[in-house]
């Protein structure tokens, strides 16, 4: 899932999750795929708490050692664009009983 944003004003009616619900719907019925994953900025609360209340889950990293994976995603900020830090987040969509677990980074 790309950038989503809610203006402040309209924000806890339900807009978010319409969006994340909307975005599953279409990775699901017109691209087949059975997860979907999010790139979200660490302070981000209100972010993190629309995804974490949509069923999303941090991904973590494969060597156990209970790491956040962290991603880096070009943002535009005031006319330039600058590499910032993302938490990557994961939920399974679809029936994936050969599909790659959500939990840990692997290569699909």
């Amino acid at each position: 899932i790309g950038l989503i944003a809610i203006s402040p004003d309209v924000q806890n009616m339900g807009l978010g999750k319409a969006l994340v619900q909307k975005c599953e719907d279409i990775a699901l019925n017109s691209w087949n795929e059975t997860y979907v994953y999010a790139a979200v900025e660490p302070w981000k609360v209100n972010a993190l708490s629309l995804f974490t209340s949509c069923g999303y889950q941090r991904i973590l990293e494969e060597d156990n050692s209970k790491r956040d994976v962290i991603i880096s995603v070009p943002v535009r900020y005031r006319m330039q664009t600058e590499m910032r830090p993302h938490l990557l987040l994961g939920k399974q969509i679809g029936n994936a009983d050969d599909a790659v677990g959500i939990f840990t980074l692997k290569e699909r």
